[in-house]
């Protein structure tokens, strides 16, 4: 545990492969803080299901912020898992956002531009024992479905943004926006979240009507404990997907 609730996972090259014997990746191998130069493939961070609603806006926060609106909540500091995401090689890059830039004709709705997040793209995993001992990794699209159709979610990288760092007010004590905010990891644009998906969904129901919500046939029980992975993406597939059950350890 490099801070509370957060840890670096594995030891692999900078690229997040397995080791050179092929081996499966197994998230209970733990690097110690002065285990040396090795780059750890993933991190970890504790959390627990949260999600009461059927909307969804946040994949993860922390408590007394948006547990109303998301699927986990880990009670960590987002700065810390900034700053442990940066020991594990990836890069931040910045948060999406999106704004309004005008009409085309008077009374015509307005246009927008939707500018996506940039930064190290990431596989965000969830992993847990049921009742039974059964281990479970899923990816974090497997919770999510489509308000109409049914569809499930893309199964497409999410991006290390970096939250921002502010100054409120007159203070001149910088501050880590996420810290205040506890977005961190993001469904839909706050522009705030550490890490947000590929794509930008408005954070405003008249910019883009809600369309993400909780599969909750696919969740365990409100307050089961499991982990948030988050590991470096991997178009070829190698990672487990969807909604997979692995037998017992």
């Amino acid at each position: 545990m490099i801070y509370p609730g957060v840890y670096l996972g594995g030891l692999g090259g900078p690229d997040g492969t397995s080791g050179p014997d092929g081996a499966p990746d197994d998230p209970r191998a733990r690097r110690s803080p002065d285990a040396g130069p090795a780059v750890a493939r993933w991190v970890e961070v504790d959390a627990i299901v949260c999600h009461s609603e059927d909307w969804l806006e946040q994949i993860a926060c922390t408590p007394g912020t948006r547990e109303h609106e998301s699927l986990v909540v880990a009670d960590v500091v987002p700065s810390q898992v900034h700053a442990v995401l940066l020991l594990a090689g990836f890069e931040p890059g910045r948060p999406g956002r999106w704004e309004e830039v005008g009409r085309d004709d008077a009374g015509a709705p307005p246009r927008f531009v939707f500018d996506p997040p940039q930064g190290t793209p990431l596989d965000v995993r969830f992993q847990w024992l049921d009742d039974a001992g059964h281990r479970h990794d899923v990816p974090a699209s497997a919770w999510i479905t489509d308000a109409d159709a049914g569809r499930p979610f893309p199964r497409r990288p999410w991006i290390f943004g970096g939250s921002r760092v502010v100054r409120p007010g007159s203070s001149p004590d910088a501050l880590y926006l996420a810290d205040a905010t506890g977005s961190l990891v993001g469904l839909v644009t706050f522009g705030d979240e550490v890490i947000g998906f590929s794509e930008v969904y408005a954070d405003q129901a008249d910019v883009q009507p809600p369309q993400w919500m909780v599969r909750r046939s696919a969740l365990p029980p409100p307050g089961t404990p499991l982990r948030l992975v988050l590991r470096r993406w991997r178009p070829e597939g190698g990672a487990v997907d969807e909604a997979t059950a692995e037998g017992p350890e």
